[in-house]
């Protein structure tokens, strides 16, 4: 959870629940963040599932998940990085297939509507 930042899904008030000890050892050394990416404008074809992150000759994370937003008009994704690169606005490297790596900049989710201004249409 705490990799998710789902932290607060955690049941915290109990004193004891299944896995309690597991979360909490998890949290003491947070090796990997999941967060959303937004590719770079010309950054060329979308990332896989799988793709990795790549900074300094170093794999730092992978992409979970992609697709084209039709009302964003980019393509989005979700990706693991390292603590360091979890920062809305840092971009990262992704190694595409064929050796080719694109731009991408960690966003701040939700992508569209942080308000939920459309759930009231």
């Amino acid at each position: 959870p705490h990799e998710a930042a789902l932290d607060w899904a955690i049941a915290g008030q109990k004193p004891y629940f299944v896995g309690k000890r597991s979360v909490e050892i998890q949290a003491r050394a947070v090796s990997r963040r999941l967060v959303g990416f937004v590719l770079k404008d010309g950054a060329g074809r979308r990332p896989k599932e799988g793709h990795l992150v790549i900074r300094g000759g170093d794999i730092t994370g992978h992409v979970t998940s992609s697709a084209y937003s039709p009302t964003l008009g980019k393509s989005i994704g979700l990706v693991t990085v390292a603590p360091d690169q979890a920062v809305p606005g840092t971009e990262i490297s992704i190694r595409v297939e064929g050796g080719a790596m694109i731009a991408a900049v960690v966003a701040k989710l939700p992508f569209h509507d942080p308000e939920n201004a459309r759930q009231g249409v």
